[in-house]
């Protein structure tokens, strides 16, 4: 019985705590030029694990899939044994 009053009242001070930030910041509606994942900062990359020199755009290398921007990034350990891919559509066609 101590133990789901216990399990109750951390997980009722996690969802306030979690709500009670702010956010900053101007919203955009109707962004014109949609996200490109090649764009996440290097810093981003590094903290994920991840190498930001092996980089690997589809459409630097002339690969073109329609309606996808896609990059790839290797594992900073060396050598490389796992690989991170990032594949973007703004299609709204699999939205339900």
């Amino acid at each position: 019985m101590k133990l789901r009053l216990l399990l109750t009242a951390v997980t009722a001070l996690t969802l306030v705590a979690g709500c009670s930030a702010d956010v900053t910041g101007t919203a955009t509606a109707g962004q014109t030029d949609p996200f490109d994942p090649c764009t996440i900062p290097d810093d981003a990359i590094a903290a994920a694990g991840l190498d930001p020199a092996s980089k690997d755009s589809m459409a630097e290398k002339g690969y073109i899939t329609p309606g996808w921007d896609i990059c790839t990034w290797q594992s900073s350990s060396q050598p490389a044994w796992y690989f991170y891919s990032i594949f973007f559509s703004p299609s709204t066609r699999f939205r339900t």
